[in-house]
C-alpha cells in the first residue's frame, strides 16, 4: 500500500514539475530560441520538438522504471541485511559491500550491479523525484531571470555556466537525488523486515 502511495504521488508530481517548466519555458521563450534542451537543439527548436522530447522521455526514462518499482517486488535475499547500508549492497550487487567499497561503487560504478531491475527500480523512485525538483527549480529560475528580473540570481547563473550552459539546477538536483535514493533505500529496507518473518516460516 505504501509503495502504491509513493508511486501516485511521485508520478503526480513529476507530471506537474514537467508541465510547470514547459508552461514557463512557452511563456518566456516562445520561439525557443534560449532552449538548451539537447534533443531540442539536435532536431531543430519547435514546440512540437520540445513537447516530443519531453513526452518520450518522460515515458522512456521516468514513468517504466517507476512503473517496475511498483509492480515488481523486493528480490528474495539470501542474506538478512542488518543495516540500510547492507540491504542496498544486496538489493543490487547481491553481497554485502564494506562502506568503501559501496560508496565507490555508487560513485564510480565499479563494481556495475548485478540485479539491474533492482537499480530500474532505483532509479524509478529516486528520478522522478530528482527531476521534479529539477523541473520546479527550473521554472523557477525563468520567473527570477525573465518575470521578476532578478539580476543577482542571473549573474549567479551565469557563473555557474560553462560555455553558456546553466548547471545550477543540474547540481542542486544532487543532494535531492541523493536524498531520493536514501527513501528509497529505507522504505524498502522497512517493508523487507515487515516481510521477513513470513519469509523464514
Amino acid at each position: 500500500m505504501k509503495r502504491t502511495v509513493w508511486t501516485i504521488l511521485a508520478f503526480f508530481t513529476v507530471t506537474v514539475a514537467r508541465a510547470s517548466d514547459l508552461a514557463t519555458t512557452f511563456h518566456f521563450n516562445p520561439t525557443l530560441s534560449r532552449e538548451v534542451n539537447p534533443f531540442v537543439a539536435l532536431v531543430g527548436g519547435s514546440t512540437t520538438s520540445l513537447l516530443l522530447s519531453n513526452l518520450f522521455g518522460l515515458v522512456l526514462l521516468l514513468y517504466i522504471p517507476l512503473l517496475l518499482y511498483w509492480r515488481v517486488p523486493l528480490r528474495r535475499l539470501d542474506v538478512v541485511p542488518a543495516t540500510v547500508r547492507d540491504f542496498a549492497s544486496l538489493l543490487l550487487y547481491g553481497r554485502v559491500l564494506a562502506r568503501g567499497q559501496f560508496l565507490r561503487a555508487c560513485l564510480l560504478g565499479s563494481p556495475l550491479p548485478k540485479h539491474w531491475i533492482q537499480v530500474l527500480r532505483l532509479w524509478g523512485f529516486a528520478g522522478c523525484w530528482t527531476v521534479a525538483f529539477g523541473s520546479f527549480l527550473a521554472a523557477f529560475s525563468w520567473w527570477a531571470v525573465s518575470g521578476w528580473q532578478w539580476t543577482w540570481y542571473q549573474a549567479f547563473r551565469s557563473y555557474l555556466a560553462p560555455g553558456n550552459y546553466p548547471v545550477v539546477e543540474l547540481l542542486a538536483c544532487i543532494p535531492v537525488g541523493y536524498l531520493a535514493a536514501v527513501a528509497f533505500f529505507r522504505t524498502e529496507f522497512s517493508e523487507f523486515k515487515s516481510q521477513t518473518p513470513s519469509r523464514e516460516t
